[in-house]
């Protein structure tokens, strides 16, 4: 658990941040992973909260509960992830699972929230393989300016910081209910969304810059139940 301020934070079940050269393979969380915090860049992971590297085989349980609240007016960017909170250049997530929920909420005017099954922001071309999500994400806000997406498998790829390379999203499920409660005007997809400002989708909050294979039903497949909602915070 982090509370406080600052410029950046990372918070993971098992690692804060993971470098280009880094691995985690077959490893697993059980405990919280929590961001309460009013610095700009708020990352929490059930793994990793931030990850340039490789994450493969990992796990985090149904006890791993990964949450971040966005609590502050200089907060750019408040993500979350059941595997890692914000993915950067080539790093990638492959064939892991995770049960834990996943919880982004939202008080004031930000840049971006966002939660979702395995990774809360993809940014700059991240890959993911073959993972599984049967955790319950949950996003929330109370501020109708805030932007805030919610997905089965990636929160968004949409508002970074750099973008030099697409998102790549294969073989993925998602068997968790998605639910979106939102002051902003919201949105939501069975797959994925395009529609900026707060939606929620079975595998995309939000896609911007990625690369999803054009037979999505053959490689990404939600099997949960997506709701967006307005004002039920």
């Amino acid at each position: 658990i982090c509370t406080g301020a600052g410029a950046n934070s990372y918070v993971g079940g098992l690692l804060g941040s993971l470098s280009a050269k880094g691995s985690v393979t077959q490893s697993h969380n059980k405990g919280l992973a929590k961001m309460s915090l009013t610095n700009q860049h708020c990352n929490v992971g059930g793994i990793a909260g931030y990850s340039s590297g490789a994450v493969s085989q990992c796990t985090n349980a149904s006890t791993g509960k990964v949450i971040v609240e966005h609590k502050g007016a200089n907060v750019k960017y408040a993500v979350a992830g059941g595997m890692v909170g914000r993915g950067f250049k080539g790093s990638s997530i492959a064939e892991c699972v995770n049960y834990g929920m996943v919880e982004a909420a939202v008080n004031t005017n930000n840049k971006l929230t966002g939660a979702g099954g395995m990774l809360g922001q993809a940014q700059n071309a991240v890959s993911l393989t073959n993972n599984s999500n049967y955790g319950e994400v949950k996003g929330s806000n109370t501020n109708a300016a805030a932007q805030i997406y919610v997905g089965g498998i990636v929160a968004t790829d949409g508002e970074s910081l750099e973008h030099t390379g697409a998102t790549t999203v294969t073989g993925n499920a998602n068997y968790g209910i998605v639910t979106l409660s939102a002051e902003t005007p919201s949105v939501a997809n069975g797959l994925v969304n395009t529609v900026t400002g707060a939606a929620a989708g079975g595998i995309f909050g939000l896609i911007v810059n990625s690369i999803m294979p054009t037979a999505e039903a053959d490689y990404n497949v939600n099997y949960g139940i997506v709701i967006a909602e307005k004002g039920k915070v």
